[in-house]
């Protein structure tokens, strides 16, 4: 049985259980509360969409599973389960690198990325996921600003900053001479946890750019890579 405030929840956990094959009753209490209990029988997954998961009305016209706050999909696909884009890869990493930081396990977290996204950590990812309690010193590394003495103060700032230090540039930026030695600089004056984001763009294990984020990993006791 499953209890939630947030029907959006049950109906999330009331999908994956219809996706098994499972049937359940779904239930709101006098409070509020919502209820998902399956019923102890196993039905075949072709009767789990016979009525088995909640609907609602779409109200721009478009066809949906269901509504969860997260945006992100459970799919189902020749037996295995997997999730959809915008699951949350970072939010996991930041949690997990604000774990280790409270353990003392690491001051600083590399990330890179592709051109443009990498900018969302520090606009939007950092401030959205990790805890107020800590204290963080960002830089966003731009390869056509890197030279200018803004940019210089705000790195070095980043790499001497007490607490979290956190550092994003793109992996074209790894490739320039500067941007190889900021990411150096960083990665030996602080205990990393290395972020390669959307790690397809180092796919190749014969590409330099490749060799180079390969290289530059080995720095850092923590490696993370999304996809």
């Amino acid at each position: 049985t499953f209890f939630s405030n947030h029907e959006s929840d049950v109906d999330f956990i009331q999908y994956v259980a219809a996706a098994e094959g499972l049937a359940t009753n779904k239930a709101c209490d006098s409070r509020g509360g919502w209820r998902m209990s399956v019923r102890g029988t196993r039905d075949s997954p072709v009767m789990a969409y016979k009525g088995n998961v909640s609907r609602k009305k779409s109200l721009d016209g478009k066809a949906y599973c269901f509504q969860v706050p997260s945006g992100f999909l459970v799919a189902r696909r020749n037996q295995w389960v997997f999730l959809t884009g915008n699951c949350g890869k970072s939010k996991a990493c930041i949690d997990e690198a604000a774990w280790l930081y409270s353990k003392g396990q690491i001051d600083g977290i590399l990330v890179l990325a592709p051109n443009g996204v990498h900018a969302n950590w520090i606009d939007d990812e950092i401030p959205k996921h990790l805890h107020e309690s800590v204290n963080v010193t960002t830089h966003t590394y731009y390869s056509q600003k890197a030279k200018t003495i803004k940019a210089k103060k705000s790195l070095q700032a980043c790499l001497d900053a007490k607490g979290l230090a956190v550092l994003v540039m793109s992996y074209d930026a790894l490739m320039t001479e500067n941007g190889k030695n900021a990411a150096k600089s960083f990665l030996t004056k602080r205990t990393c946890y290395y972020v390669a984001d959307e790690a397809t763009r180092i796919k190749n294990p014969a590409a330099q750019r490749t060799k180079r984020a390969l290289a530059s990993s080995l720095y850092a006791p923590f490696r993370r890579v999304l996809s």
